[in-house]
């Protein structure tokens, strides 16, 4: 029995919409995670900087943009 082609043609739709949704997913997520781990660290280091000074803040920045990746 072969599958009409409106019932082919749903399925390719189908299967092509989860493989771009998974190649979105691998290709965008760690972009997004990348600028969320910006802006929490920006925001951490900016409330050291108020509290502890300038360069207290700038040194909690750059030591957790190299080791805290």
């Amino acid at each position: 029995m072969k599958p009409s082609p409106r019932n082919r043609l749903f399925a390719w739709l189908v299967t092509a919409f989860v493989l771009s949704v998974l190649v979105l997913l691998v290709w965008f997520l760690p972009v997004v995670a990348a600028v969320l781990f910006v802006a929490c660290v920006t925001v951490v280091a900016v409330a050291v900087g108020k509290t502890k000074g300038l360069w207290s803040g700038v040194k909690l920045f750059i030591k957790e943009m190299l080791f805290g990746w």
